[in-house]
């Protein structure tokens, strides 16, 4: 830690990771409540233990530098839920945190309170260590994780590209076109102008029921 410029570490819980914990869904970890009241994390962020005036607690949100002995450093959020009675470490960074370190359900996971810097910078300290937990399970949940990212990184790029087409550009002419004072996006869904937009001129002649009918012509 010292090498970090982390000092006045207290450890503060440990915790066995549950699938929950890692799933990119879920994004966060969840902390249950005995863990933490009267510890070194609700010394260190004493604004989690805020009161409502309805005696409830605020929620109140810290974001919070999360680091660990590899020198990874995640900005993520720490608060209280009511809902459940529980405090969470969440964000994306969260899920980068997951990713990146390796670590996976069963895990045993340690946290330190602690600050570094001259100013005194409030920070999280974790250390892991290997609990043998279901390697397969936590190899296919990474894997699926890298395949959404990697499909969403293909959509964003197919939209990029899709927005500087040819096609794309000729349509936003057409949508910026005012032609006989006809409105653009009429213009642009419709390819034509509103007729009550035309003058009386331009309209196409309309047929009179008292228009004699057209006969065909008979050969004799």
């Amino acid at each position: 830690m010292a090498g970090l410029g982390v000092y006045d570490a207290d450890w503060a819980l440990c915790k066995v990771l549950e699938a929950s914990d890692i799933k990119a869904s879920q994004n966060r970890l969840l902390v249950t409540k005995d863990m933490v009241p009267g510890g070194p994390i609700t010394r260190l962020f004493p604004e989690l233990e805020e009161l409502d005036e309805d005696g409830l607690n605020a929620q109140r949100t810290v974001s919070v530098t999360l680091l660990d002995a590899e020198g990874r450093e995640k900005e993520v959020s720490l608060c209280f839920l009511n809902s459940n009675k529980a405090y969470r470490v969440r964000g994306p960074a969260w899920k980068l945190f997951v990713l990146e370190s390796g670590i996976c359900k069963g895990d045993r996971l340690d946290l330190y309170a602690c600050r570094r810097g001259d100013d005194g910078e409030r920070c999280l300290f974790s250390f892991t260590s290997k609990g043998g937990g279901p390697s397969a399970w936590c190899t296919n949940e990474r894997k699926r994780v890298r395949l959404c990212d990697a499909a969403a990184a293909a959509a964003v790029q197919d939209y990029k590209r899709r927005a500087t087409s040819p096609r794309a550009e000729r349509q936003g002419h057409e949508g910026n076109a005012m032609d006989d004072d006809c409105t653009g996006g009429f213009l642009r869904h419709y390819g034509c102008c509103k007729a009550s937009k035309r003058t009386r001129e331009d309209k196409a002649p309309s047929r009179s029921w008292k228009d004699p009918p057209l006969l065909l012509n008979k050969q004799t």
